[in-house]
């Protein structure tokens, strides 16, 4: 569990320099919409329940705010990442980590089930490429 957490806090500071380098900066905004998902996703949305995760988590409201700006500093250069490759090598991107976690097969398997149950009820269902879409 260490070593999967310490990659992950790598990875994590690494991006960092990344948008370091690249000169990626967070507006307020988005540290603002950042910061509410976060509450939300770890149901800290009263005031007392994320006062009292700032103490237990050692951290002042403006350690917090950059923890969350490095969030949403990762997340533009993700979004940059999607727009500038192609669907196919986004898809591999996702699919070799699938398979990097060990959920390839379950995750395959999920979506040929969901493709069969679609076919079966929707045998005229014809999915677009965006490639098509475009012209």
């Amino acid at each position: 569990m260490f070593t999967k957490i310490n990659s992950h806090a790598c990875n994590r500071a690494l991006v960092q320099i990344l948008a370091d380098f690249l000169g990626v900066k967070a507006s307020e905004a988005e540290v603002d919409k950042q910061s509410q998902h976060f509450r939300s996703q770890h149901n800290l949305t009263e005031e007392e329940a994320f006062a009292d995760w700032l103490v237990q988590n050692d951290l002042t409201l403006e350690e917090f705010k950059q923890l969350i700006s490095e969030i949403a500093r990762s997340h533009q250069l993700q979004r940059w990442l999607m727009t500038k490759k192609s669907y196919q090598q986004n898809s591999k991107i996702l699919l070799d980590e699938l398979r990097l976690e060990n959920r390839y097969q379950e995750c395959a398997d999920a979506a040929a089930s969901r493709e069969k149950i679609i076919q079966e009820n929707y045998p005229n269902f014809i999915e677009e490429n965006n490639d098509d879409l475009a012209e």
